[in-house]
């Protein structure tokens, strides 16, 4: 992989980094209504592992405004470099510092996944065939292990996968947080019946409110 190979032109830049900012404000109005599902309408039997989503919750968020505000990294992959360009860049933090924090993160999220799936899973999806039960954890992780491994094959086999290619792979763990968010409420049997009874009750004002016409009398 030669340098020449490895360019991003300014426009292609700002196009990136504006999808990367929409899905930035996605994943943050889905983590404020994570929040509001975990504090008003997690169960009493449930309030042990409402501490632990708070937890997670807190993480995933405090990575994204990292990652996609204070680091906005641009990944040179397959070459094993990065430049950024975020608000620590432009403060002078130096880049050891900012990677760190990246990793640190990266590596508390993963580790709370791992316990999420070995000791609460059961707790937080419905009754069903292992295998489906399974697939409902799994899933979220695979949006994390698909780019890893596309990546790593790309860093080992020098010229199999081009600049741009890495790059688009590598932009699909920013949408980690909407999966996470989607999944874990979506699948949590109490948060379905709070939002099938909200959707209900805004159906039946719609009909309540629609207007109704009486047939016109007639005098002889």
């Amino acid at each position: 992989m030669t340098v020449s190979a490895i360019f991003l032109s300014p426009d292609a830049q700002h196009l990136y980094f504006t999808v990367i900012r929409a899905v930035f404000i996605v994943s943050m109005v889905l983590h404020c209504i994570s929040l509001i599902f975990l504090v008003k309408f997690t169960p009493n039997n449930l309030q042990a592992w409402r501490r632990y989503m708070l937890v997670l919750q807190v993480i995933l968020i405090t990575i994204d405004v990292h990652m996609e505000l204070l680091l906005q990294p641009i990944m040179l992959f397959p070459a094993p470099a990065v430049y950024t360009t975020g608000l620590l860049c432009h403060a002078g933090v130096p880049f050891q510092i900012q990677g760190g924090i990246g990793i640190l993160g990266m590596g508390m999220i993963g580790a709370a996944i791992i316990a999420c799936v070995l000791h609460r899973h059961q707790s937080i999806v419905s009754a069903g065939p292992s295998r489906w039960r399974l697939s409902k954890v799994i899933t979220p992780l695979l949006l994390l292990d698909f780019p890893a491994t596309i990546i790593f094959t790309a860093c080992a086999v020098d010229g199999l996968i081009a600049f741009e290619s890495c790059l688009v792979v590598f932009s699909l763990l920013y949408f980690h947080p909407i999966v996470h968010n989607v999944f874990w409420i979506g699948l949590t049997p109490a948060y379905r019946i709070k939002i099938a009874s909200r959707l209900s009750c805004i159906t039946n004002r719609f009909y309540s409110v629609s207007p109704q016409y009486s047939s016109p009398r007639f005098r002889d």
